[in-house]
């Protein structure tokens, strides 16, 4: 936190007027509350238990997604399908993106926003038909708006009726489908 003020005071220092050594007590007690005003987004540590949640979770589906189809075929499709301000397509990202080399397979993406951008109901079970794999929340985490977990009952009977392999112990707060497509994808 330290270093992080200390740039913006000595910058604070050679702006001004007078020279250093005459800033006084008001331009080094302006400057010390700077530093430690500039510091108190450093002091707390950002809560990555979701994170470390969702990595837990692709390992399994990047082994899936090795062995389903040959490099040269299209990636595994993981859809999110429901969207928290705790777990949501970002937290998958971050953590494909934290070990990248060993999820570089998946190609994550979510049908939350989907009908904000115009998709139908009809064309959103197609996304999810065509996916490897679906993961939603069991129940929300957080309070979210109604419209990100609008079509979950749906889309939860909507992989009961393809048939999808439901792995509800994967997380604590994540339900796990995977969808097989037979020969394409094992």
């Amino acid at each position: 936190p330290f270093l992080v003020g200390l740039p913006f005071a000595l910058a604070a220092l050679a702006a001004s007027d007078t020279p250093a050594e005459g800033a006084g007590p008001r331009g080094l007690l302006t400057i010390g509350i700077l530093m430690v005003l500039l510091s108190v987004p450093m002091a707390l540590r950002p809560d990555l238990r979701y994170v470390r949640e969702a990595q837990a979770v692709l390992p399994s589906l990047a082994a899936t997604a090795l062995t389903a189809a040959p490099a040269t075929e299209h990636p595994f499709t993981l859809l999110v399908a429901s969207d928290d301000s705790a777990i949501n397509l970002d937290t998958f990202l971050l953590a494909q993106q934290l070990d990248l080399k060993r999820f570089a397979r998946l190609r994550i993406e979510t049908v939350v926003y989907d009908e904000a951008m115009g998709r139908s109901l009809a064309e959103i079970l197609a996304r999810i038909t065509a996916a490897d794999a679906v993961v939603m929340l069991k129940a929300p985490i957080s309070k979210s708006p109604e419209w990100t977990n609008r079509h979950a009952t749906t889309i939860r009977e909507h992989l009961k009726s393809l048939g999808a392999n439901r792995d509800e112990n994967a997380s604590p707060h994540l339900e796990i489908y995977r969808l097989n497509h037979g020969d394409i994808n094992g």
